[in-house]
């Protein structure tokens, strides 16, 4: 199965950090709304180097932006490695286990950030539904 979003870059024309969080995310909050509000979260992505900074996915507000504010789960890395995610050219797992890309907060919620690139299986998603409801009847 192909990503939802294809990103294609090269050194000659880097793909803008600020283009994927300006343009590509709200398509993809369009696309995926109902799902974001069930997932929730707040996710910053702290970007070293050049076109970086703060940017805020709030799953909850349907918006990406640049953003100081508190966050659920946040991710520090180089705007090379962002740039190489979206490619799909990272392997996310190796740059945490060498200390390359770091994590903050709730873990277990980067799950949810696949929303974004990987349509999730039904059985994920049916399992997300469940612990929803769980969390409301609370």
């Amino acid at each position: 199965m192909t990503d939802l979003i294809s990103i294609r870059t090269n050194r000659a024309n880097s793909f803008p950090v600020q283009r994927f969080f300006e343009s590509v995310c709200p398509k993809l909050f369009e696309l995926r709304a109902s799902l974001c509000h069930a997932l929730g979260g707040r996710y910053a992505f702290d970007l070293e180097g050049r076109g970086g900074g703060r940017w805020v996915i709030d799953f909850c507000a349907l918006r990406a932006r640049p953003d100081t504010g508190p966050a659920d789960l946040e991710i520090q890395m180089s705007t090379k490695q962002f740039e190489a995610l979206l490619r799909g050219a990272l392997d996310l797992g190796s740059a945490i286990d060498r200390g390359d890309v770091r994590l903050r907060g709730a873990r277990t919620l980067f799950e949810n950030l696949s929303v974004f690139t990987h349509p999730p299986s039904a059985a994920t998603l049916a399992a997300r539904q469940r612990t929803f409801d769980q969390g409301e009847k609370r």
